[in-house]
């Protein structure tokens, strides 16, 4: 059994806001062989550092080899409609209008759905299995990813029983615990969607 390696990412309306005042080394990544700046890694420990860019002289994968652990702070535009904590939290207790998922038009607004999977809209993936909870929306985001669209097509009990298993096939996939977060953020969209056209 290998080493637990946490991984933990942040949502924020501004996350250059929220890192104000904050101590950290930018994490990096190897893309075609040179050292990048990770979008949105970040380490509050002290990690070696480049001494002309300041990020982490060591790419993040081999940095959590050797017990260095980044934090990634996410940019999600939807919360810049997030009035306070309380607004927050009754958008999250709302049950949303799930039949929204069946209009293209609103699909493609949404956070991780807009787009096309191997030429298909995944408007019309996700009305064709109609997710109708956070499990179900959490599944299809998982679905939906490298590792995983190889289940399009299936039968929805089918996929329930394979979208967790852990494939070694080095291609990227969401973990349950992200794709249940995701699920929550489009719902957060879909009852703001509702709450301004009331207004």
């Amino acid at each position: 059994m290998g080493k637990f390696v946490p991984d933990v990412d942040i949502d924020f309306a501004n996350r250059d806001h929220a890192l104000e005042g904050l101590v950290h080394v930018p994490a990096t990544r190897i893309e075609r062989d040179d050292l990048r700046k990770h979008v949105v890694g970040v380490y509050f420990q002290a990690i070696p550092q480049d001494p002309l860019t300041g990020w982490a002289s060591i790419p993040y994968e081999q940095a959590e080899q050797r017990g260095y652990f980044k934090v990634d702070f996410l940019n999600l535009n939807v919360y810049k409609q997030v009035r306070d904590e309380d607004h927050l939290n009754d958008l999250l207790s709302r049950e949303p209008m799930w039949e929204l998922l069946d209009d293209p038009e609103v699909v493609d607004q949404l956070f991780q759905l807009g787009g096309v999977i191997d030429g298909i809209p995944t408007s019309d993936l996700i009305s064709a299995y109609k997710p109708r909870s956070i499990m179900d929306l959490a599944i299809f985001l998982a679905l939906i990813r490298p590792s995983k669209k190889h289940l399009i097509g299936r039968e929805w009990h089918e996929i329930k029983e394979e979208i967790w298993v852990a494939t070694d096939d080095g291609q990227y996939g969401f973990k349950k615990a992200h794709a249940i977060s995701y699920a929550h953020v489009i719902v957060v969209q879909l009852n703001l969607l509702v709450e301004q056209a009331s207004e």
